[in-house]
């Protein structure tokens, strides 16, 4: 009578589902998943000790750290559109400054209602996407880098108290 040898699971395998449930999925999907038997999973688990949900802080800060950097990235670009609209109402009052009198600038008609409404509509458009895009001036951006600086403390943290536990499977991006 001859049996058939069983079949041990590679660790990249392994490695792969200890990082899914530490990251808080449930045991069954991760079978389904890597296409593994469910009790062979738990046989694992149980013998490696894993935790579940054990690197889900971790996720948690790597994730917002990646909507910090979209939000940052898109608000410098509206800044650079409203340094650029902001020139074009200064070339005008440039233009003006060879028709000074009196120390004030003398534009035409035309010129002074071209200013003033391009100056409303910035500063119109500003006050919106302020709201919209969270465009921050020099003392709320500390305050930012200030909240951001936690942050990265806290994945620091978190990051080597996985790297202090040997079984744990540390995450690398």
């Amino acid at each position: 009578m001859s049996t058939t040898p069983r079949k041990k699971v590679p660790l990249g395998i392994k490695k792969t589902a200890r990082k899914l449930f530490e990251a808080g999925v449930n045991m069954y999907d991760i079978a389904i998943e890597l296409k593994l038997n469910l009790q062979t999973l738990y046989n694992i688990s149980s013998k490696e000790k894993w935790e579940k949900g054990k690197l889900k802080e971790l996720l948690y800060v790597k994730e917002q750290e990646s909507l910090i950097g979209n939000i940052v990235a898109l608000q410098e670009e509206r800044k650079k559109t409203y340094r650029v609209l902001t020139k074009g109402i200064t070339d005008i009052v440039a233009r003006g400054q060879t028709n000074l009198k009196d120390g004030e600038v003398k534009l035409n008609i035309n010129e002074n209602i071209a200013l003033a409404s391009q100056a409303k509509a910035l500063q119109t458009n500003y006050q919106l996407e302020k709201e919209l895009y969270g465009l921050r001036t020099p003392e709320e951006e500390i305050d930012l880098e200030i909240k951001r600086i936690k942050l990265e403390q806290l994945k620091r943290t978190l990051e080597k108290s996985s790297e202090d536990d040997e079984k744990t499977v540390a995450l690398r991006y």
